[in-house]
């Protein structure tokens, strides 16, 4: 089985839609999360931030909260037996 990459990650901790913190992104030991976010962004993928609103996080910076706007993906990875079997429509923003 091949291995995620961080866009894919990302793609996935968000296809479901809701606020997802950038906390969720770092404990994927994603490095540079706001980079792949830029990346996705630039690939087409839609998506909208906000300060992020969870009572029992203590961000001191602002972080944020980010989702897809809705609908953007049509893309379901509990179908899917291996990471390497993406649908169509996710496969042309990978290569």
């Amino acid at each position: 089985m091949d291995k995620l990459s961080k866009q894919q990650e990302i793609l996935k901790i968000l296809e479901d839609n809701n606020w997802h913190c950038v906390n969720e992104f770092i404990d994927t030991y994603c490095v540079d999360y706001r980079r792949r976010l830029v990346d996705l962004k630039e690939k087409g993928i839609r998506m909208e931030s906000r300060k992020c609103q969870n009572p029992n996080h203590q961000h001191k910076g602002g972080s944020k909260e980010w989702r897809l706007l809705q609908g953007e993906l049509e893309i379901s990875f509990e179908e899917m037996p291996e990471y390497t079997e993406w649908k169509p429509s996710f496969n042309k923003l990978f290569n």
